[in-house]
């Protein structure tokens, strides 16, 4: 894809502060991190988002991840890592190109995920939504 910014940081058009690079993919430090050391990992082929991409790449990306955020947890002390994949603009995904941020977290970063759950109106919607999912799975 041609204007996508992703595209064009995997084929080494953009500048990048890269940590990891192989045939199928790069990771490089996210220009705007949420702590220090947040990284992206991107695949060189076009694909928009997690749900569209091969299980293959799916894996080779994941594992990718797993190897930065074992270097997060080592050089720099993290003690805990997220992994996030927004799949879509109402998921906050701002760059039409899968991606994966690892995002090392330290316990004197000061970095809290404003994550409120919110409990179900009653009882009965979680068993008809997992009746739903489990049919679109079949």
């Amino acid at each position: 894809m041609t204007d996508c910014l992703f595209c064009k940081i995997a084929a080494g058009e953009i500048p990048s502060t890269r940590v990891w690079e192989d045939d199928l993919c790069v990771a490089f430090l996210d220009i705007a991190p949420v702590v220090p050391g947040h990284a992206l990992v991107v695949p060189k082929a076009h694909h928009r988002a997690f749900t569209e991409a091969p299980d293959d790449l799916l894996a080779h990306l994941v594992s990718v991840a797993r190897r930065i955020a074992a270097a997060q947890k080592s050089v720099l002390g993290a003690s805990g890592v997220n992994l996030i994949s927004n799949d879509g603009e109402s998921a906050g995904q701002t760059v039409p190109h899968l991606h994966v941020h690892v995002i090392p977290q330290c316990p004197d970063d000061r970095h809290v995920w404003n994550w409120e759950g919110r409990p179900y109106p009653d009882s009965s919607v979680p068993a008809g939504l997992a009746a739903r999912l489990s049919a679109a799975l079949r």
